[in-house]
């Protein structure tokens, strides 16, 4: 899952880690959680990148959806994270978890194509 709506980028690299999501990002997340519960989706874990607006993402997602204390933030999920070392590590998770992954461009989309294309076996949903 992309993160929601954020504020405008700022020019420093410090400044974009702490970009929050706006009034309509948090909206916009609450619905997708809220579809994803009538729907009947179950998360055993949320991942989330640390930076501000895809923590806040992972964390109403949360919330809606009563998954608990079971968000997880890992840097492998940056925009600058590489995907080796986040399919290393989605590899020592459980194989029957039902994970949520909120992160960033350009990694999720390399990992949506890498799915596509048949290059690895982890099932994503991506909204």
């Amino acid at each position: 899952m992309w993160h929601g709506e954020a504020g405008e980028r700022s020019s420093s690299l410090a400044g974009d880690r702490k970009r929050p999501l706006t009034s309509s990002g948090k909206l916009e997340i609450s619905e997708i959680a809220k579809a994803l519960k009538i729907i009947g989706l179950k998360f055993d874990l949320v991942m989330t990148s640390p930076l501000k607006r895809a923590y806040d993402t992972a964390t109403i997602v949360s919330e809606v959806l009563k998954i608990g204390n079971k968000v997880q933030v890992w840097k492998e999920l940056t925009p600058e994270g590489k995907k080796t070392e986040l399919y290393r590590k989605i590899s020592e998770l459980k194989e029957e978890y039902v994970v949520l992954m909120v992160g960033h461009q350009p990694l999720l989309g390399e990992m949506t194509n890498d799915m596509i294309n048949g290059e690895n076996q982890v099932s994503v949903i991506f909204s």
